[in-house]
């Protein structure tokens, strides 16, 4: 059902918006040997772009179903640098989501209010 409503076409035109956004700022930023982290992926709209981008992803989705049709797509396709983690990004622990490398990228893409994703880069000690 969720698929099936990014299809309606005021939904599809702004998705085709953000996408484009969020292409240009993957083709920019993109970091092969980076990590991104996607908050909220849904059923992974953007997770794709970030596989292809990153050499690893980590995708924080609280909905169950949601988590397994992502996990689902991804195993068809043979991607294997994304981890689906079903879970609230805000009670995950710090060393899940740190990365190793100090210069590594670490991006948040996310369908969550901005006051709630900005309220979690503070605590996480971004800046």
């Amino acid at each position: 059902m969720y698929d099936l409503n990014l299809a309606l076409p005021f939904i599809s035109a702004i998705r085709r918006q953000e996408a484009r956004a969020v292409g240009a700022l993957v083709a920019r930023y993109g970091d092969r040997t980076g990590r991104a982290l996607e908050v909220g992926p849904g059923t992974g709209f953007y997770t794709l772009s970030l596989a292809q981008a990153f050499r690893e992803v980590i995708a924080v989705e609280e909905c169950a179903a949601m988590a397994q049709i992502l996990t689902d797509k991804l195993a068809a396709m043979r991607v294997d640098n994304v981890t689906v983690i079903n879970a609230d990004f805000r009670t995950l622990p710090l060393g899940m989501i740190s990365t190793s490398r100090p210069r590594s990228a670490c991006w948040t893409t996310s369908s969550i209010p901005p006051r709630l994703s900005l309220s979690c880069a503070r605590r996480r000690g971004a800046r």
